[in-house]
């Protein structure tokens, strides 16, 4: 099976906004099937002036593939008015067991649900919401590097081109990405890193190691697999303001800063 991230597009006036959901299917066409089968609970949170307007499914092991489906669904939330601007959203925690979670902003909040600057949802809203909560929790998952998936190693050296030394045997092939903890670099690195050659079974070669001095001993390396978790919690928490990022709204969107 493969993991697919689902993202749907909308439009409020002339703003819009996308969020992104994340499933194990056999192929795209089911992933894309199962994130328009969300639409309808998802939709039943705005007002009739929020629209979805296209969706879109790729494969998280494929580069640029797609499949785009044009389906319009209209926001269904009847008795809100019109939606607060796309800057106001609803945040939701999204959780995987005791391990895993990440935060989800919904938009196009029905403007009559927030009074005093405090979202008060009536019994109507609450029902949908409890629908779309069923719809997420064992049927979605949250893009997580499984921590439990493989045994933390204990390092011995990091050089400066990048070649890893372990005190036992990593089991590690190339083409497999890994992960750090207690190594301070200058300058600081952080996330997943390409193993690009395998010289011995307690040595490995990073692909494009940039740090000139590393301050690593001893220090732990793990292989990193991302995959999905599946969610188990969705509760909404709060109101929170928001601006949406690239491509909508924004002449420039929020972008990463490091290595």
């Amino acid at each position: 099976m493969a993991f697919y991230r689902c993202q749907a597009f909308y439009q409020s006036g002339i703003t819009g906004w996308s969020e992104t959901y994340f499933t194990t299917q056999n192929t795209s066409q089911l992933a894309l099937n199962a994130l328009n089968s969300l639409m309808p609970s998802r939709m039943s949170l705005s007002t009739p002036d929020v629209s979805c307007q296209y969706q879109r499914v790729s494969d998280e092991a494929l580069f640029r593939d797609s499949n785009v489906s044009e389906n319009v669904y209209t926001g269904t939330y009847s008795t809100g008015g019109t939606s607060d601007p796309t800057f106001v959203a609803l945040l939701f925690r999204l959780s995987a067991s005791d391990y895993y979670r990440r935060s989800l902003f919904l938009r196009g909040v029905p403007d009559n649900l927030i009074v005093a600057q405090l979202f008060q949802p009536g019994g109507t809203w609450v029902n949908n919401y409890r629908q779309f909560q069923a719809a997420l929790i064992g049927s979605w998952q949250i893009r997580a590097f499984l921590r439990l998936a493989t045994t933390p190693l204990n390092g011995l050296l990091i050089s400066n081109t990048g070649l890893v030394t372990t005190l036992q045997n990593h089991g590690i092939a190339v083409g497999n990405t890994v992960r750090f903890r207690r190594v301070i670099t200058t300058p600081r690195t952080t996330g997943d890193h390409l193993v690009i050659a395998v010289p011995s079974p307690t040595t490995f070669q990073l692909q494009q190691w940039k740090p000139a001095v590393t301050y690593a001993n001893p220090f732990i390396v793990q292989q990193s697999i991302i995959q999905g978790a599946q969610i188990t919690q969705a509760i909404w928490e709060r109101l929170v303001s928001r601006k949406t990022g690239r491509p909508f709204d924004l002449p420039r969107g929020r972008r990463r800063v490091g290595t």
